[in-house]
């Protein structure tokens, strides 16, 4: 359509033009005889039929200074003068009269009031049309001539003898040109005579081999390419540089490739003929630990059979006795000799199971490996466990280690009470009333055994005042041993609360320490939390978990006083007391002032009783509805009438302005188009319109002309769509528009907004409209909006 306009426009320059040529030509004046004119033209006799251009310019003088010299008849030139088509002098005019009312801007010769081609070159036209070059649309040729009637002239036509407008695939081809033209079947836009590759998209080559995806041979690779001229492309070749198709023995695998050509036999199915089996009777392509060797005939399975580093015919893998030969075993206990534990007797006989066959055993029944006392004999066998058995210093044949009396003969015992004479410290008396191997005459603790001093504080257990302890230890000077002290380091004996904890170690001063109801190791009187543990303090904020105000948070920080802390605050840097509309938000949070902030019914975030619907009708200019159609392909528009669709060489689609001057909003939650559809042509079931953003400017919309809005009004951000059918007609059809919408139009509020509307999937060679509005009748056309102030 552009350049259909433009081409119209140039011819009618071109009329224009040959008006101004007649009148040029009568203004022209021409000596008879090579005589000066006034600033104008020297030529010679008017019939010299060598004169080049009767057309000349110069700067006002005679034709020595700036006029154009004499030319003879056959056509050259005399002094001053010219041969060339064309002559320019500095300023002058045909008339020589160009002057500062009527210049010569472009000075091409000719004064602006009788230009053709302002700004450009009247005198140049290089196909002679009449047409200036720089204002001709076809410079092949004559602009007049166009037999075909496409107002594309002759000499440019791409189509001739057809319209070069027409070219109903959009392939840059005029139809009565196109030779693929027609059904389209696959959607490639490449007519279905013409398709490289019927059912798919031509255009579609992702390996660019110049074959359409959906017939490649091979994709991801060039068909063209076949080093092999197997008719398999390369990229494809299953036995590169040999034919794929030649396979004597019929087993799959091209003759090329085939490492057992002329053998079909293969007994055990595993894709290898018997002639060329690796292992026969078992699948060749097993071999989990690959070695080599397949799992059928693996002889260390899981390890290489190839390495054996100690050539026993063993695959180190599975070696029993590495770096020796496992079948070397003299004394038959199935260990190889290298590896004996036991030479000469069977290792794998151990009693006691100590490790040690019992061939080699050094104590049989025990444990070889146990000598806890490092005498080189084991526990098992010990004389005296603990202590060397081979150390006798008194000679007694008691190791020192269990000698019951050092340095004397432990056999030695004259009153036999058990003790040697060498120790006895009551020797020749036998009374022990109380059995502690101590006679009566020599007791410490009568009455108990002197013997028994399990705190060696030599004082046997029976008089022991302090067991477990040092009873001579008193560090505090209470008359209680240290280690029996109540509280060390105070006087266990001095108890002002009688709670029976002394002073000095007193956990509640003047309290019972030993009453604690909640078991957290502080007394009830000095208990920070009853009933709960004081030590527990996750958040550590000085507060027990059991009496946090805020678990997990500090309950000394509240920045804004309302005795909530900061980490519970529920409006922080508000007093959370505070709930004026009884809400649970308080005030200093609250989104809906009044209202109650939690009722979202429409789960938009927000409250309900804030939101505000309005339905705004379409905007109104002196009685005129700012609504109407823009019309491709003859470019006209009409405010006020809003048909919708195509008519058969027509499409239409329409246009709404709505004001928003009067809303100011935080947010816009929902837009709705409200359209009452008046009319309906259309032989289908229904149609679907769609709604489109419209980035021109309104005002130009409205009131303007132009292809770019028509495409404005069908193209860029979609709003939405709905279906429509004749059952629809007078009713008012609802579009819930999207996001896009949303926020198109709270970047609008305070002024004007538009949509475009057209039908979806129309053909221009039949009815398939509809109709909102017919004129300026009253129709309902309306945006809501609900928002958010």
């Amino acid at each position: 359509m552009r350049t259909r306009r433009r081409l119209t426009w140039v011819m009618g320059v071109a009329l224009l033009y040959g008006a101004t040529v007649a009148s040029c030509t009568s203004s022209k004046q021409y000596a008879d005889s090579g005589d000066e004119g006034s600033g104008g033209v020297t030529a010679g006799d008017g019939s010299a039929t060598g004169a080049v251009n009767q057309q000349a310019t110069s700067t006002g003088g005679s034709a020595g200074s700036g006029g154009l010299g004499s030319t003879s008849a056959n056509g050259t030139t005399s002094s001053g003068g010219a041969t060339a088509a064309t002559v320019t002098g500095a300023g002058g005019d045909v008339g020589g009269d160009c002057s500062t009312a009527d210049p010569d801007t472009d000075a091409d010769g000719v004064c602006d009031s009788q230009d053709i081609c302002p700004a450009g070159n009247d005198r140049l036209d290089a196909d002679a049309d009449g047409i200036p070059d720089e204002c001709d649309s076809c410079l092949a040729g004559d602009n007049g001539a166009d037999q075909d009637g496409d107002s594309v002239p002759d000499a440019c036509d791409v189509c001739a003898q057809g319209d070069d407008r027409v070219d109903s695939d959009g392939n840059g081809v005029p139809n009565a040109c196109d030779e693929c033209t027609g059904s389209d079947e696959d959607g490639d836009a490449v007519a279905d005579v013409c398709d490289v590759c019927p059912g798919s998209d031509d255009a579609a080559d992702a390996d660019s081999d110049a074959v359409p995806d959906g017939c490649d041979v091979c994709p991801g690779s060039d068909d063209r390419a076949d080093a092999d001229s197997d008719d398999v492309p390369d990229g494809c070749d299953e036995c590169e540089g040999s034919d794929d198709d030649t396979d004597s023995d019929g087993d799959g695998v091209p003759n090329g490739c085939d490492e057992c050509a002329g053998s079909t036999e293969d007994g055990d199915d595993d894709g290898v003929p018997d002639d060329c089996d690796v292992c026969p009777g078992d699948d060749d392509a097993l071999d989990a630990d690959g070695d080599g060797v397949p799992n059928g005939c693996d002889v260390c399975a899981g390890n290489d059979d190839s390495a054996d580093a100690d050539d026993d015919d063993v695959p180190n893998g599975c070696d029993i006795c590495s770096g020796s030969n496992d079948a070397a075993d003299a004394d038959g206990d199935a260990v190889p000799n290298g590896c004996d534990v036991c030479a000469g007797s069977n290792d794998k006989a151990d009693a006691d199971g100590d490790g040690v066959p019992d061939g080699c055993d050094t104590c049989a029944g025990s444990n070889d490996a146990n000598d806890s006392d490092g005498d080189d004999v084991p526990n098992g066998c010990d004389a005296c466990p603990g202590s060397d058995d081979e150390a006798d210093g008194d000679g007694d044949g008691v190791p020192d280690g269990c000698d019951e009396c050092e340095g004397s003969d432990d056999s030695m015992d004259s009153d036999e009470d058990g003790v040697p004479n060498g120790c006895d410290s009551c020797v020749g008396s036998t009374s022990d009333s109380d059995g502690d191997g101590v006679p009566n005459d020599c007791d410490e603790c009568p009455g108990s055994d002197d013997e028994a001093d399990d705190d060696e504080d030599g004082v046997a257990n029976g008089c022991d005042e302090c067991p477990g302890s040092n009873d001579e230890a008193d560090a505090d000077g209470d008359a209680v041993p240290d280690g029996c002290d109540v509280c060390a380091g105070s006087n266990d004996n001095t108890d002002s609360d009688n709670d029976g904890v002394p002073n000095g170690c007193d956990i509640c001063s003047g309290n019972d320490d030993n009453a604690d109801s909640d078991n957290d190791g502080v007394p009830n009187g000095c208990d920070a939390c009853p009933g709960s543990n004081d030590a527990a303090d996750s958040d550590g904020d000085g507060v027990a978990n059991g009496c946090d105000v805020c678990p997990g948070s500090n309950d000394n920080v509240d920045s804004d006083n309302d005795d909530v802390p900061n980490g519970c605050d529920v409006c922080a840097g508000s007093n959370d007391n505070n709930d004026s509309d009884d809400d649970g938000v308080p005030n200093g949070c609250d989104i809906c002032s009044g209202g109650d902030d939690n009722d979202d019914g429409n789960s938009n975030s927000y409250p309900d009783d804030c939101e505000e619907l309005v339905r705004i009708n379409v905007k109104t200019v002196s009685g005129t509805p700012q609504r109407g159609y823009h019309l491709n392909t003859y470019v006209t528009h009409s405010v006020g009438n809003t048909l919708t669709g195509t008519i058969p060489g027509g499409e239409y689609r329409s246009f709404f302005v709505f004001d928003l001057s009067d809303i100011s909003a935080g947010a816009v939650l929902d837009v709705k188009l409200r359209l009452e559809l008046e009319r309906w042509d259309s032989a289908d079931a229904s149609e679907t319109m769609s709604v489109w953003d419209v980035t021109t400017a309104i005002d130009t919309v409205v009131s303007s002309n132009g292809l770019f809005i028509f495409d404005d009004l069908g193209f860029g951000d979609s709003y939405g769509s709905s279906v429509v059918d004749a059952g629809d007609v007078g009713t008012v059809t609802v579009t819930t528009l999207n996001s896009n919408a949303r926020v198109d139009v709270l970047q609008a509020l305070g002024g004007d907004f538009a949509v475009g509307v057209k039908v979806n999937n129309v053909s221009e060679s039949r009815n398939e409209n509809l109709r909102f509005s017919a004129g300026t009748e009253a129709r309902t056309h309306q945006l809501e909006i609900l928002y958010y102030p």
